[in-house]
């Protein structure tokens, strides 16, 4: 039986018994003592149980997310979590472009010493390619999905080789390792970058290497 479940027979046990302490005549009183003892160590165990099962709700959340969002964390895949204006704009508050990717993920500053955050206009964007890439990483089993690229200013656009109109320039683009994508198994994570960035870009490199950006219109190459 679950906590919850156990809790709930609890709770209607403890309400019978009062229930039938209230039946018995004052003049019984070492019965009415009885079931008052009975009523309060059942009192004890809800309160026990009640623990364990806001502990069960509260797993896996920061201790700054409100538990009304812990389905959203959860499920950061989903339309409701993409969709919640409220979730989002909390998260980012707390460096969370979504659950899995983070602001500093997405900057270009701990990857290239020409690399800067992703100024404060670009940032919708990058939170918009975060969630996609929450479904990605959701397609290919939930594990850690880690990125080799994602914001470029100008300078650093220029000093990697970057298209003239990268969308690394608009913080909606990813590169993908070769290991990364080797360790999902190449078709596997090709096919899921296809379905996922099907009105996006999409991009297999010589290296290896794989591309993946939210711009609003298919690109292939």
């Amino acid at each position: 039986m679950n906590p919850r479940t156990r809790r709930n027979r609890l709770r209607r046990a403890r309400k019978r018994i009062r229930e039938a302490r209230k039946a018995v005549p004052p003049r019984y009183k070492v019965i009415r003592g009885r079931l008052a003892k009975i009523v309060a160590r059942i009192g004890s165990e809800i309160e026990a149980l009640n623990e364990v099962i806001r502990e069960q709700e509260r797993a896996g959340l920061p201790d700054w997310l409100p538990l009304r969002y812990a389905d959203e964390w959860r499920r950061p895949w989903t339309e409701k979590a993409r969709g919640n204006a409220d979730f989002k704009k909390l998260i980012l508050k707390h460096g969370h472009l979504s659950p899995n990717f983070t602001l500093r993920e997405a900057s270009g500053k701990h990857r290239h010493r020409l690399g800067s955050d992703v100024p404060s206009h670009l940032i919708p964007n990058a939170q918009r390619h975060a969630f996609k890439l929450e479904i990605v990483r959701h397609e290919l089993g939930d594990k850690p999905l880690p990125i080799l690229s994602w914001y470029r200013d100008p300078d650093h656009n220029v000093a990697v080789g970057g298209a003239k109109d990268s969308r690394h320039l608009y913080a909606d683009a990813t590169d993908f390792s070769k290991e990364t994508v080797d360790s999902f198994g190449a078709a596997r994570f090709d096919a899921v970058m296809e379905r996922v960035f099907a009105d996006g870009g999409f991009g297999r490199y010589p290296s290896g290497s794989r591309h993946g950006d939210s711009r609003g219109r298919r690109a292939r190459w």
